[in-house]
């Protein structure tokens, strides 16, 4: 994302999507009401988008273009026109127009530092500043003081500061270099009353942020540890034109947000997952919902805030929650359910049931029985007592292909489950009071299943094979509360509501188009939740 300098207008950029319709382009808005006001290089940029960049005057736009081998082009954005482009052969991570220099851009990333000269006809000249012996370093954050001069921040902790000669050569050197932090330097933010503001980020610690001021040689002001939990620092941003006390907000690689100042305390305001988030449950009463993930955190939500947060010893893979809404289930990459107090998130007990990843978990709609669905093909049954603190195995549906989902019958007298081998999708039924599996779903057609999710069945095939989306592959689906509506999202990104119950090819659907991976809704609430 980039802000124009002069304007109320702003730039976001977008790499090729998953499928044809989507090209790299950017896309330049108005801030106040996101009118569109230009479209760049629909069709003409090929990879991803690394960043974009107003010049300081205005009408010029530079794009970097692919993540390993980055390409630098500017564009006259008004009229969707390249003026030049260069190749740079490394992995670069941004850059910026010289605030004073209007032909001069610098460019950083892994093992890059350059200055680029454009000449009379347009074309870039690129100048690298670093010795062969120092060609190693990861230059990963830069900014500019207000006097011209260059402050990078590097893998090593240091920060330079870069002047810029007077003579018809535009050369930059070293005016000073000094260890800022222990961590890699990740992000600097320029003060107007006459700081620097860095932040870092290193292994297994939180983020640290200093200030410094830039007219008494880089002299230490201040310095804060951001919370336990947050992170390390991907970004600063002022929260005020003019600031006394430093005031900014900070993200992290954690995907939290936190504002405040070094000088009295930094709290976080956004929360969120920051790796892939696998599960998610919606509580059966109340409008709040647990998801969990591959960052090996548990969070609880309400619609528009976080109530708690837990950290996991491994990987989560599924989740639940007891139909009496006391406690939540959490199974693992490691063949444990981790049970947790739904009112504050604290620890109940844990649950070894196999060695292998649980991929999906279900309470019996009487929450007497409990199910885990895992990768060696298995569905395991435990009795549970005291309103899911308590379990004991019953026994076990043998199988060898991975379970991916598991559906009650409303009576509790039948289970339903969806199998696959990464190749093909099976669906499977097993009457438990006699502990057999069904071979004949015919029988079955007319069972109602409790809070639905499985993406195959007798009453939804309508979403599969039908003659508006013949092509469509349905990766989840949810049956509302109402039992009126069924959500299914495909693995291009489309959600799709159909009528439920949904039985014919020719059903008709609303679309939207997102990224995720469930889809859940909330009891007597008219939301739908999709990750």
């Amino acid at each position: 994302m980039a802000l124009h300098t002069h304007d109320d207008v702003l730039a976001t950029g977008q790499g090729t999507g998953i499928d044809n319709k989507s090209q790299a382009h950017i896309r330049v808005w108005r801030a106040d009401d996101l009118t569109t006001l230009a479209v760049i290089g629909q069709g003409k940029l090929e990879s991803d988008i690394v960043g974009a960049v107003f010049s300081w005057e205005g009408s010029m736009m530079m794009i970097l273009e692919g993540l390993q081998d980055t390409v630098l082009s500017l564009w006259d954005w008004q009229n969707d026109m390249e003026v030049t482009r260069s190749t740079t052969g490394q992995s670069l991570l941004g850059g910026a127009f010289h605030p004073l220099e209007d032909d001069i851009i610098v460019t950083y990333g892994r093992q890059h530092l350059a200055f680029w000269l454009k000449d009379g006809n347009g074309a870039l000249n690129r100048k690298d500043p670093l010795s062969a012996g120092r060609s190693g370093t990861n230059f990963l954050s830069m900014d500019f003081l207000s006097d011209g001069r260059l402050v990078t921040g590097n893998s090593r902790g240091f920060i330079t500061v870069w002047g810029l000669s007077e003579d018809s050569g535009k050369v930059f050197f070293i005016q000073k270099e000094f260890k800022a932090h222990d961590g890699e330097v990740t992000a600097l933010l320029p003060l107007p009353e006459g700081v620097l503001i860095s932040g870092s980020s290193a292994i297994d610690q939180e983020g640290e942020i200093r200030v410094w001021d830039t007219s008494k040689k880089f002299a230490g002001l201040a310095s804060a540890v951001l919370p336990t939990g947050s992170g390390g620092v991907t970004s600063l941003c002022p929260q005020k034109t003019v600031t006394t006390e430093w005031e900014v907000f900070v993200g992290t690689n954690k995907n939290v947000i936190l504002e405040g100042s070094v000088m009295w305390a930094l709290n976080p305001v956004v929360h969120g997952h920051c790796d892939d988030v696998r599960a998610m449950a919606c509580h059966p009463d109340q409008p709040c919902f647990v998801t969990a993930g591959l960052d090996r955190y548990i969070c609880k939500w309400e619609i528009t805030s976080l109530i708690w947060k837990v950290q996991s010893d491994s990987e989560c893979f599924s989740v639940t929650i007891h139909p009496h809404g006391s406690i939540v289930a959490v199974g693992d990459e490691h063949g444990d359910v981790t049970f947790l107090n739904m009112e504050d998130g604290l620890h109940v007990t844990t649950l070894p049931v196999t060695n292998n990843p649980l991929y999906t978990l279900k309470y019996s709609p009487d929450g007497d029985t409990f199910a885990v669905g895992c990768a060696d093909g298995n569905i395991y049954l435990f009795q549970t007592h005291s309103n899911g603190y308590m379990y004991k195995i019953d026994f076990v549906l043998s199988g060898s292909v991975p379970v991916l989902m598991l559906d009650w019958s409303v009576d509790g007298s039948h289970l339903q489950a969806v199998f696959t081998d990464n190749e093909y999708h099976d669906i499977a039924f097993w009457d438990l009071k006699r502990k057999e599996k069904i071979h004949s779903a015919n029988q079955l057609k007319e069972l109602e299943w409790y809070k639905p999710n499985c993406t195959l069945g007798y009453k939804i095939n309508g979403m599969w094979n039908n003659k508006h989306i013949p092509e469509a592959v349905h990766v989840c689906c949810h049956v509302s509360n109402s039992k009126q509506l069924l959500a299914a999202g495909d693995k291009n990104g489309y959600i799709r509501l159909f009528r439920y119950p949904s039985t014919s090819d020719k059903v008709s659907e609303f679309i939207e188009q997102y990224c995720f991976s469930f889809i859940r809704d909330f009891r007597d609430i008219n939301y739908f939740i999709r990750l």
